[in-house]
């Protein structure tokens, strides 16, 4: 189905700040907020070396500049600490040690930052793998929508969620962990010097204002371009892929083409667009910053301070300039990032909150009831599901099978056989009625095995795709070779060069349409069902191989009970039950 993707500018999303960021809070989990909390703490423990580092260079560009001050300082800071006894030959072994003890300060301030830099990333990237697992989660789990759409999955799991994490969430990340050694610096140079301090500060975020006004419309509207845009782009590329036979046979390459380049070319413009706004800034600072430095040293040349003088404070606030300046950039940056993944962060979270929501078992069971006669039954009650409102679906359906038998489900396109084959398998869950299946034995649900129409074979061997969803070493040889002899297709596997263990290639690319549903029918049997389902099995075969299938079928009926969709009934025996179903009846003959 082709889908067409209109980006209008009077329909973007707006959000306050705010509220995104708790949407962002809201996205991990309760295991990943006490990480961050973790993390939060250890980059305080970073913003105070930072201080000191700052603090530890005072008296080291004071030995530079005046050491006869120097030593009037250390005495006093000695004295004002009672630490009188280190007066002895102190003048001496400051100035050695003095060098060395900013040194230390130093390393130990960048050790810690490169471990903060570390948890981090690590962080980040945990909750990159968190947020898509939770999601693939909810796709795997859930019951299967008969609305579902693959590519938006897709988009999700792989796309929008490596773009949140890229866009959105590592510079809010940043933008955290960087307010926090913004506000340290800030608080030492208020202590060192007031007036220069507040006269920086207003330079700066006047700046920002300014900065954030202009551009806060502007990064919402292109980060909702941006989303439209990517989601245009998945679609056309995995409708290309399903329809690539129609394409080649219409010669509509050129259509497919320019559909995905329209939508790649826009959105690599927003992304481009979302790139200078947010890179912008921090060539601005620069210049921002060698003013407010500007400023600070115009105030201290008309300080008074009898504790320091010029050169040392000056020293000072170019340091926590140069340290401040990446730390502010990086607050903008995750500022302007939530603003322009305003979009990703909506659509995460409603497919979040779906995900949570998922319930991980099959909502609909069959009831299991003692049966005291010879034969095992499948009975149904009242069946009914409507999904749509044309009336689309099943109504009031009851019936009754004998196990083991083959029963034939025959109607017309839209007459509700897979809707009822769906409901049997436990894919969906009927709105009203009862299944109970009379059993001799005592089990806790029947096995079911499905043949759906829309099955998949994986880029794997046969012995895997048989044994769907179970690691090699788990898998029963024996047992691969009894359902392929029942299936009729071993001797067509021993004859290949690398027997069960051959490839099929990409959906079982490397066979026949007929060998790819008796590897499909090799896996139903597989897991020794009580009920094999088989929805339209007969429908992509030849003549020859659909009487073979049906041949097959009925061997396999003498000891389970085998329920197959058909609209054709050429080759079915006689002899066989035939139920003619139309929505809201079902005829058996």
């Amino acid at each position: 189905m082709i889908r067409n993707y209109t980006i209008s500018k009077r329909k973007y999303l707006k959000i306050s700040f705010i509220n995104l960021f708790i949407k962002i809070l809201s996205l991990i989990n309760k295991k990943s907020k006490q990480k961050l909390l973790n993390l939060l703490a250890i980059v305080i423990i970073q913003a105070l070396f930072d201080v000191i580092s700052l603090a530890s260079l005072v008296p080291l560009i004071q030995i530079l500049s005046d050491k006869d001050k120097l030593e009037i300082y250390i005495e006093n800071l000695i004295r004002d600490l009672n630490f009188d006894y280190l007066l002895t030959n102190y003048e001496t072994t400051f100035i050695i040690y003095i060098p060395l003890i900013v040194i230390s300060i130093m390393v130990i301030s960048t050790v810690i930052r490169l471990y903060v830099v570390y948890k981090t990333n690590k962080f980040i990237e945990d909750t990159r793998h968190q947020i898509s697992s939770r999601l693939m989660d909810g796709y795997i789990y859930k019951n299967i929508s008969l609305n579902s759409n693959s590519s938006e999955f897709a988009k999700s799991i792989l796309s929008e969620v490596d773009q949140f994490i890229i866009i959105v969430f590592q510079p809010t990340i940043l933008m955290l962990t960087n307010f926090l050694v913004l506000i340290a610096i800030v608080i030492y140079l208020f202590s060192t010097n007031f007036h220069a301090s507040i006269a920086s500060i207003i330079l700066l975020f006047s700046f920002y204002i300014c900065f954030y006004i202009f551009s806060k419309r502007k990064l919402n509207y292109e980060g909702f371009k941006s989303e439209k845009a990517n989601k245009g782009r998945f679609a056309s590329a995995i409708e290309s892929f399903l329809t690539i036979n129609d394409i080649k046979i219409y010669s509509a390459e050129r259509f497919f083409s320019n559909r995905y380049k329209n939508f790649s070319k826009i959105f690599a413009n927003t992304n481009a667009t979302y790139s200078t706004l947010v890179g912008s800034p921090k060539y601005i600072l620069e210049m921002i910053v060698f003013i407010a430095l500007a400023l600070a040293i115009l105030f201290i040349s008309f300080s008074n301070s009898e504790i320091y003088n010029s050169l040392p404070l000056l020293g000072v606030f170019a340091f926590a300039a140069y340290k401040a300046q990446p730390a502010l950039g990086n607050v903008i940056y995750g500022i302007n990032s939530i603003e322009y993944g305003s979009k990703i962060i909506s659509n995460l979270y409603l497919q979040l909150k779906k995900s949570n929501n998922t319930n991980f078992k099959k909502d609909y069971k069959i009831k299991i009831k003692k049966n005291l006669n010879k034969e095992n039954l499948l009975s149904i009650r009242n069946l009914t599901l409507i999904y749509d409102k044309n009336g689309n679906g099943i109504k009031n359906i009851n019936l009754d099978i004998r196990s083991p038998s083959l029963f034939v489900i025959v109607g017309p396109s839209g007459s509700g056989k897979s809707t009822l084959l769906n409901i049997l398998s436990g894919s969906l869950m009927p709105q009203e009625g009862e299944i109970s299946y009379w059993d001799k034995r005592k089990i806790s649900q029947p096995k079911i095995s499905f043949l759906h129409q829309e099955y998949r074979l994986f880029n794997a061997s046969i012995a895997e795709n048989i044994a769907f969803g179970l690691e090699k070493e788990k898998i029963n040889y024996e047992l691969i070779k009894k359902v392929l002899i029942k299936a009729e297709i071993y001797e067509y596997v021993v004859s290949l060069k690398n027997d069960i263990f051959e490839n099929v290639g990409e959906n079982g690319s490397k066979l026949s349409i007929g060998q790819r549903q008796r590897i499909a029918l090799a896996r139903a049997l597989y897991f020794k069902p009580d009920i094999l389902l088989l929805d339209e099995p007969t429908s992509a075969l030849d003549n020859a191989n659909e009487e073979k299938i049906i041949k097959t079928l009925v061997r396999l009926s003498k000891n389970t009970l085998v329920i197959m969709s058909t609209h054709k009934t050429k080759y079915i025996p006689d002899y066989v039950n035939i139920g003619y179903i139309n929505r809201n009846k079902i005829i058996v003959k």
